[in-house]
Protein backbone atom coordinates (compact mmCIF):
# COMPACT_ATOMS: atom_id res chain seq x y z
CA UNK A 1 0.00 0.00 0.00
CA UNK A 2 1.72 3.15 -1.21
CA UNK A 3 1.06 6.49 0.46
CA UNK A 4 -1.25 8.95 -1.24
CA UNK A 5 0.56 11.86 0.39
CA UNK A 6 4.21 12.49 1.24
CA UNK A 7 5.67 13.68 4.54
CA UNK A 8 7.71 16.87 4.84
CA UNK A 9 9.72 17.01 8.06
CA UNK A 10 10.94 20.37 9.31
CA UNK A 11 12.48 21.49 12.60
CA UNK A 12 12.00 24.86 14.23
CA UNK A 13 14.87 25.36 16.65
CA UNK A 14 13.40 28.04 18.85
CA UNK A 15 12.88 28.15 22.62
CA UNK A 16 12.94 31.89 23.30
CA UNK A 17 9.30 31.69 24.42
CA UNK A 18 10.01 29.29 27.27
CA UNK A 19 8.85 30.50 30.65
CA UNK A 20 10.83 28.11 32.86
CA UNK A 21 13.72 26.28 31.18
CA UNK A 22 15.31 26.59 27.75
CA UNK A 23 16.76 23.73 25.71
CA UNK A 24 13.87 22.56 23.56
CA UNK A 25 15.63 24.12 20.56
CA UNK A 26 17.83 21.00 20.67
CA UNK A 27 14.83 18.68 20.31
CA UNK A 28 14.58 18.33 16.50
CA UNK A 29 17.90 16.49 16.34
CA UNK A 30 16.91 14.21 19.23
CA UNK A 31 13.58 13.30 17.62
CA UNK A 32 15.22 12.66 14.24
CA UNK A 33 17.76 10.37 15.91
CA UNK A 34 14.95 8.41 17.56
CA UNK A 35 13.01 8.22 14.28
CA UNK A 36 15.98 6.72 12.45
CA UNK A 37 17.33 4.57 15.28
CA UNK A 38 18.14 1.03 14.20
CA UNK A 39 16.11 -0.32 17.12
CA UNK A 40 12.94 0.54 15.20
CA UNK A 41 11.69 0.13 11.64
CA UNK A 42 9.81 1.98 8.89
CA UNK A 43 6.33 0.89 9.90
CA UNK A 44 3.58 2.42 11.99
CA UNK A 45 1.13 0.23 13.87
CA UNK A 46 -1.28 -1.99 11.92
CA UNK A 47 1.60 -2.75 9.51
CA UNK A 48 1.33 0.63 7.79
CA UNK A 49 4.55 1.29 5.82
CA UNK A 50 6.00 4.78 6.25
CA UNK A 51 9.00 4.73 3.86
CA UNK A 52 11.01 6.99 6.15
CA UNK A 53 13.85 7.17 3.63
CA UNK A 54 11.45 8.87 1.21
CA UNK A 55 10.36 11.60 3.60
CA UNK A 56 11.48 15.03 2.53
CA UNK A 57 13.52 16.61 5.34
CA UNK A 58 13.62 20.38 4.96
CA UNK A 59 16.17 20.75 7.74
CA UNK A 60 15.84 23.23 10.59
CA UNK A 61 14.84 26.84 10.88
CA UNK A 62 16.85 28.50 13.64
CA UNK A 63 15.05 31.24 15.58
CA UNK A 64 12.98 32.21 12.54
CA UNK A 65 10.56 35.09 12.33
CA UNK A 66 6.89 34.14 12.40
CA UNK A 67 6.61 35.07 8.72
CA UNK A 68 9.59 32.94 7.67
CA UNK A 69 8.29 29.87 9.51
CA UNK A 70 4.77 30.25 8.09
CA UNK A 71 6.21 30.69 4.61
CA UNK A 72 8.24 27.48 4.98
CA UNK A 73 5.17 25.48 6.02
CA UNK A 74 3.13 27.00 3.20
CA UNK A 75 5.88 26.02 0.76
CA UNK A 76 5.91 22.42 1.97
CA UNK A 77 2.16 22.15 1.49
CA UNK A 78 2.38 23.82 -1.90
CA UNK A 79 5.02 21.29 -2.95
CA UNK A 80 2.69 18.45 -2.01
CA UNK A 81 4.08 17.51 1.41
CA UNK A 82 2.20 17.10 4.69
CA UNK A 83 4.30 18.91 7.29
CA UNK A 84 5.36 17.40 10.60
CA UNK A 85 7.03 20.20 12.53
CA UNK A 86 9.54 19.41 15.28
CA UNK A 87 9.88 22.05 17.98
CA UNK A 88 11.12 23.84 19.84
CA UNK A 89 8.88 25.22 22.55
CA UNK A 90 5.14 25.49 22.01
CA UNK A 91 5.41 29.05 20.70
CA UNK A 92 6.47 27.51 17.37
CA UNK A 93 2.82 26.61 16.75
CA UNK A 94 2.13 30.32 16.46
CA UNK A 95 4.75 30.40 13.69
CA UNK A 96 3.82 27.22 11.80
CA UNK A 97 0.03 27.00 11.91
CA UNK A 98 -0.66 30.23 9.98
CA UNK A 99 1.20 28.71 7.03
CA UNK A 100 -1.39 25.94 6.99
CA UNK A 101 -4.26 28.42 7.29
CA UNK A 102 -2.89 30.51 4.44
CA UNK A 103 -2.54 27.44 2.26
CA UNK A 104 -6.10 26.29 2.93
CA UNK A 105 -7.56 29.69 2.17
CA UNK A 106 -5.60 29.94 -1.08
CA UNK A 107 -6.72 26.57 -2.46
CA UNK A 108 -9.20 26.80 -5.35
CA UNK A 109 -12.56 25.19 -4.65
CA UNK A 110 -12.35 23.19 -7.88
CA UNK A 111 -10.28 22.71 -10.99
CA UNK A 112 -12.63 25.04 -12.90
CA UNK A 113 -12.88 27.83 -10.34
CA UNK A 114 -10.33 30.19 -8.83
CA UNK A 115 -12.59 30.86 -5.84
CA UNK A 116 -10.81 29.78 -2.63
CA UNK A 117 -12.01 26.67 -0.84
CA UNK A 118 -13.69 27.58 2.44
CA UNK A 119 -12.14 24.90 4.70
CA UNK A 120 -12.18 25.68 8.42
CA UNK A 121 -9.00 24.83 10.31
CA UNK A 122 -9.38 22.94 13.58
CA UNK A 123 -6.47 22.56 16.00
CA UNK A 124 -6.33 19.52 18.27
CA UNK A 125 -4.01 20.39 21.15
CA UNK A 126 -2.69 17.68 23.49
CA UNK A 127 -1.31 19.56 26.48
CA UNK A 128 -1.17 19.93 30.25
CA UNK A 129 -1.58 23.70 29.87
CA UNK A 130 -4.19 25.76 27.99
CA UNK A 131 -1.58 28.26 26.71
CA UNK A 132 -4.23 30.96 26.70
CA UNK A 133 -2.51 33.68 28.72
CA UNK A 134 -2.42 37.22 27.41
CA UNK A 135 1.27 37.47 28.34
CA UNK A 136 3.80 35.55 30.44
CA UNK A 137 7.47 36.35 31.13
CA UNK A 138 10.08 34.41 29.14
CA UNK A 139 13.37 33.32 30.72
CA UNK A 140 15.13 34.54 27.56
CA UNK A 141 13.87 38.07 28.16
CA UNK A 142 11.78 37.91 24.99
CA UNK A 143 8.52 39.83 24.70
CA UNK A 144 6.02 38.24 27.16
CA UNK A 145 3.42 38.20 24.39
CA UNK A 146 5.71 35.77 22.51
CA UNK A 147 5.65 33.26 25.37
CA UNK A 148 4.92 29.58 24.81
CA UNK A 149 1.92 30.05 27.12
CA UNK A 150 0.30 32.70 24.91
CA UNK A 151 0.25 31.31 21.36
CA UNK A 152 -3.31 30.02 21.26
CA UNK A 153 -4.73 33.33 22.47
CA UNK A 154 -2.90 34.98 19.59
CA UNK A 155 -3.95 32.40 17.02
CA UNK A 156 -7.61 32.76 18.00
CA UNK A 157 -7.55 36.57 18.11
CA UNK A 158 -9.29 38.14 15.10
CA UNK A 159 -6.83 41.08 15.13
CA UNK A 160 -4.90 42.05 13.09
CA UNK A 161 -5.30 39.44 10.33
CA UNK A 162 -8.27 37.39 11.46
CA UNK A 163 -8.20 34.20 13.55
CA UNK A 164 -5.81 31.53 12.33
CA UNK A 165 -7.80 28.77 14.06
CA UNK A 166 -11.52 28.29 13.51
CA UNK A 167 -11.90 25.86 16.42
CA UNK A 168 -9.47 24.89 19.18
CA UNK A 169 -9.95 21.52 20.88
CA UNK A 170 -7.80 20.84 23.96
CA UNK A 171 -7.17 17.42 25.49
CA UNK A 172 -5.34 16.64 28.73
CA UNK A 173 -5.55 20.10 30.35
CA UNK A 174 -4.86 20.05 34.10
CA UNK A 175 -3.43 23.49 34.98
CA UNK A 176 -6.10 25.94 33.81
CA UNK A 177 -6.10 29.28 35.63
CA UNK A 178 -9.10 31.57 35.98
CA UNK A 179 -7.70 33.90 33.31
CA UNK A 180 -7.23 31.08 30.82
CA UNK A 181 -10.63 29.54 31.54
CA UNK A 182 -12.26 32.89 30.81
CA UNK A 183 -10.24 33.24 27.61
CA UNK A 184 -11.28 29.74 26.53
CA UNK A 185 -14.94 30.64 27.04
CA UNK A 186 -14.49 33.91 25.13
CA UNK A 187 -13.06 32.17 22.06
CA UNK A 188 -15.32 29.12 22.20
CA UNK A 189 -12.49 26.72 22.98
CA UNK A 190 -13.64 23.18 23.79
CA UNK A 191 -11.64 21.46 26.51
CA UNK A 192 -11.44 17.84 27.57
CA UNK A 193 -9.58 18.06 30.86
CA UNK A 194 -7.21 15.34 32.02
CA UNK A 195 -9.59 14.11 34.73
CA UNK A 196 -12.35 13.49 32.17
CA UNK A 197 -9.98 12.11 29.53
CA UNK A 198 -8.68 9.59 32.08
CA UNK A 199 -12.06 7.85 31.94
CA UNK A 200 -12.02 7.64 28.12
CA UNK A 201 -10.31 5.50 25.51
CA UNK A 202 -8.60 7.01 22.50
CA UNK A 203 -11.60 5.96 20.43
CA UNK A 204 -13.84 7.92 22.81
CA UNK A 205 -11.61 11.00 22.56
CA UNK A 206 -11.62 10.83 18.76
CA UNK A 207 -15.42 10.58 18.82
CA UNK A 208 -15.52 13.68 21.04
CA UNK A 209 -13.37 15.50 18.45
CA UNK A 210 -15.80 14.54 15.69
CA UNK A 211 -18.82 15.68 17.71
CA UNK A 212 -17.29 19.06 18.50
CA UNK A 213 -16.31 19.60 14.85
CA UNK A 214 -19.79 18.62 13.64
CA UNK A 215 -21.46 20.81 16.26
CA UNK A 216 -19.41 23.83 15.20
CA UNK A 217 -19.42 23.50 11.42
CA UNK A 218 -22.21 21.14 10.41
CA UNK A 219 -22.62 21.06 6.63
CA UNK A 220 -22.27 24.78 5.99
CA UNK A 221 -18.57 24.98 5.07
CA UNK A 222 -15.91 22.96 3.31
CA UNK A 223 -14.65 19.80 4.98
CA UNK A 224 -12.71 20.84 8.11
CA UNK A 225 -8.95 20.30 8.16
CA UNK A 226 -7.19 19.25 11.36
CA UNK A 227 -3.82 20.40 12.70
CA UNK A 228 -2.45 18.31 15.59
CA UNK A 229 -0.30 20.09 18.15
CA UNK A 230 1.33 17.57 20.48
CA UNK A 231 2.87 19.14 23.57
CA UNK A 232 4.73 16.27 25.21
CA UNK A 233 3.87 17.53 28.70
CA UNK A 234 0.28 16.60 27.89
CA UNK A 235 1.45 13.05 28.58
CA UNK A 236 1.88 11.89 32.13
CA UNK A 237 5.55 12.28 33.15
CA UNK A 238 5.68 8.53 33.74
CA UNK A 239 5.70 8.27 29.94
CA UNK A 240 7.46 11.52 28.99
CA UNK A 241 9.76 12.79 31.75
CA UNK A 242 11.99 14.84 29.44
CA UNK A 243 10.01 18.07 29.50
CA UNK A 244 10.42 21.37 31.30
CA UNK A 245 6.99 21.53 32.91
CA UNK A 246 6.43 18.26 34.76
CA UNK A 247 2.71 17.92 35.51
CA UNK A 248 1.54 14.55 36.90
CA UNK A 249 -1.87 13.16 36.12
CA UNK A 250 -1.67 13.27 32.33
CA UNK A 251 -2.53 11.21 29.29
CA UNK A 252 -1.02 7.87 28.41
CA UNK A 253 0.89 7.26 25.20
CA UNK A 254 -1.70 4.63 24.29
CA UNK A 255 -4.56 7.12 24.64
CA UNK A 256 -2.85 9.63 22.35
CA UNK A 257 -1.92 7.03 19.72
CA UNK A 258 -5.41 5.51 19.72
CA UNK A 259 -6.93 8.97 19.39
CA UNK A 260 -4.74 9.79 16.40
CA UNK A 261 -5.50 6.46 14.75
CA UNK A 262 -9.26 6.90 15.27
CA UNK A 263 -9.65 10.47 14.00
CA UNK A 264 -12.33 10.97 11.35
CA UNK A 265 -11.38 14.59 10.57
CA UNK A 266 -8.84 15.13 7.78
CA UNK A 267 -5.40 15.68 9.33
CA UNK A 268 -3.23 17.97 7.19
CA UNK A 269 -0.25 18.92 9.42
CA UNK A 270 1.12 18.55 12.92
CA UNK A 271 3.76 19.67 15.36
CA UNK A 272 5.49 17.97 18.29
CA UNK A 273 6.88 20.33 20.89
CA UNK A 274 8.46 20.85 24.31
CA UNK A 275 10.94 17.97 24.39
CA UNK A 276 13.86 19.01 26.61
CA UNK A 277 16.70 16.62 25.71
CA UNK A 278 18.93 17.78 28.58
CA UNK A 279 16.54 16.30 31.17
CA UNK A 280 15.48 13.19 29.23
CA UNK A 281 16.36 9.72 30.49
CA UNK A 282 19.69 8.10 29.50
CA UNK A 283 17.90 6.02 26.84
CA UNK A 284 16.00 9.08 25.57
CA UNK A 285 12.56 7.67 26.34
CA UNK A 286 10.79 11.01 25.75
CA UNK A 287 12.47 11.48 22.38
CA UNK A 288 11.43 7.94 21.47
CA UNK A 289 7.86 8.69 22.53
CA UNK A 290 7.96 11.81 20.33
CA UNK A 291 9.22 9.72 17.40
CA UNK A 292 6.54 7.09 17.99
CA UNK A 293 3.81 9.74 17.94
CA UNK A 294 5.35 11.31 14.82
CA UNK A 295 5.15 7.94 13.07
CA UNK A 296 1.50 7.45 13.98
CA UNK A 297 0.67 10.99 12.86
CA UNK A 298 2.52 10.28 9.62
CA UNK A 299 0.43 7.15 9.06
CA UNK A 300 -2.72 9.26 9.47
CA UNK A 301 -1.36 11.96 7.15
CA UNK A 302 -0.24 9.73 4.31
CA UNK A 303 -3.14 7.28 4.35
CA UNK A 304 -6.11 9.58 4.95
CA UNK A 305 -9.77 8.79 4.43
CA UNK A 306 -10.18 12.05 2.54
CA UNK A 307 -7.46 13.84 0.60
CA UNK A 308 -7.16 17.45 -0.61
Amino acid sequence: MRAVRSIGLIGIRCDRGSSFARGSADAPAAIRAALHCDSGNDFAEHSIPLYLSEWFDAGDLVDPTDHAAAAAIHQLLGDGYCPIVLGGDHAITRMALPGVKQFLTSMPSSTVSDEPLDRPLVCLQFDAHPDLYDALPCVSGADPTDSHAVQFSRLLDPDPHGPQIDLLLQVGIRTATTEQTETAAHFGVKTLCAADAALMSGLDIAAWVSREVDNRFGQGMGAPALYISMDLDGLDPAFAPGVAHIEPGGLSVRQVIDTIQSLKVDVVAADIVELLPSVDTPNQITARVAAKIAKEIAATLVHPTNVF
